[in-house]
């Protein structure tokens, strides 16, 4: 007999795109296992193109379902209903074994039906400085939150740093509860070799956000060009929110250039070639690009933050992520020949750790918890 689980996809067609990465990795883990068959949901506020949009998504990841199940809707409704902590709908089917959304889903279901709720972090909460409409956002987290943990579901944190802080606030009583890590998995393609910058450059990659701290890279990174005049930085990904200082002034700053529209092949191959990756975010549920940077085999420079001594250990270089002046030395660090051996050894390590975040690794973890 099959057991039927009801995946709601909702994320992949608001555009979130560090919750749609994982959340397209666990559907693929969720696809390999046996006897198990995946339908998909999705509020609708555009019925045929969302749709169509899930569909491509779904299709460029080789991702199969039974059935996809819709809801219309409408976001103004859905975000007055969310603020009252109100679920907008109830599944009238019966016949799914488990649920498996994000945290802040309003999706109901009847009592047979088995919720596991995937939670990435709560900085809506403890950094809402960072978050985009942060006021209305940490005000639907905290109602949908208390709602669906009367579901009674299991949780999935992304790390131990995440459960914490979210038992912080939410301080519910035998709630079951699990991590499970994000799958990092890297694409090298070296028939892209040609956009590699010829000289020496420095990476980093992620959303154009206050959290991510790229103000203090610049500096560091300015501050090395003093010693290194030719060395390059190059800034991978798409602007998100609260930034308009970058925009202003990205075309006038010496030697950096920002790629906002590359591939996951080209990424990676700019990484893989890159002298160092720096990530000094102020604040993490994860930061996956790090753990990626580790796989292709480059020194990787972080802050000194909770969640990366947690998934780093001694695999990374730590920096405080409010002094430049030491993310310059340890990106000189990095750069000098004479400390070659050492950041090799560390690379290696990092490469080797880095294994436990791989597909088939994190799939042994997922197929535990379901048999469980």
């Amino acid at each position: 007999m099959n057991d039927n689980i009801l995946i709601d996809f909702t994320p992949l067609i608001n555009g979130q795109s560090g919750i749609a990465h994982d959340l397209i990795s666990i559907t693929k883990c969720f696809q390999q296992l046996e006897n198990y068959k995946l339908a998909g949901f999705i509020k609708c506020f555009n019925e045929k193109g969302d749709i169509e949009k899930l569909n491509n998504i779904l299709n460029k990841n080789n991702i199969y379902l039974s059935e996809i199940v819709t809801v219309k809707s409408s976001r103004i409704i859905e975000k007055i209903k969310a603020l009252l902590g109100i679920h907008s709908y109830t599944l009238i089917k019966n016949n799914f074994k488990y649920l498996f959304a994000q945290v802040d889903t309003n999706v109901k279901v009847n009592s047979n039906t088995n919720i596991i709720l995937r939670i990435h972090d709560v900085i809506t909460l403890t950094n809402p400085e960072f978050v985009n409409n942060h006021f209305l956002n940490s005000i639907i987290l905290k109602n949908l939150t208390k709602s669906v943990l009367k579901q009674n579901p299991h949780i999935v944190f992304n790390s131990n740093y995440s459960k914490n802080q979210f038992f912080k606030y939410f301080e519910e009583k035998n709630v079951k509860s699990s991590v499970i890590g994000c799958i990092a998995e890297v694409k090298e393609n070296t028939s892209l070799s040609s956009i590699v910058p010829k000289g020496k450059y420095i990476t980093f990659c992620g959303s154009i956000e206050p959290k991510k701290n790229i103000k203090l890279i610049i500096n560091a990174f300015e501050k090395c060009l003093k010693d290194y005049p030719n060395l390059e930085l190059l800034i991978i990904g798409r602007y998100g929110w609260k930034s308009e200082w970058f925009l202003k002034s990205i075309t006038n700053l010496k030697n950096v250039k920002w790629m906002n529209n590359t591939s996951d092949e080209e990424r990676d191959i700019l990484i893989k070639n890159s002298s160092c990756f720096v990530f000094p975010s102020i604040i993490e549920g994860f930061g996956m690009p790090a753990i990626e940077a580790m796989q292709l085999k480059i020194p990787v420079i972080v802050s000194d933050i909770e969640i990366f001594k947690e998934l780093h250990l001694n695999h990374s270089l730590k920096v405080n992520p409010m002094d430049d002046e030491e993310l310059y030395r340890k990106i000189k660090y990095v750069l000098k020949d004479e400390n070659k051996e050492e950041i090799n050894k560390m690379v290696l390590d990092a490469f080797v750790w880095s294994k436990r975040y791989t597909h088939n690794q994190i799939f042994i973890l997922w197929q535990l918890l379901l048999k469980s």
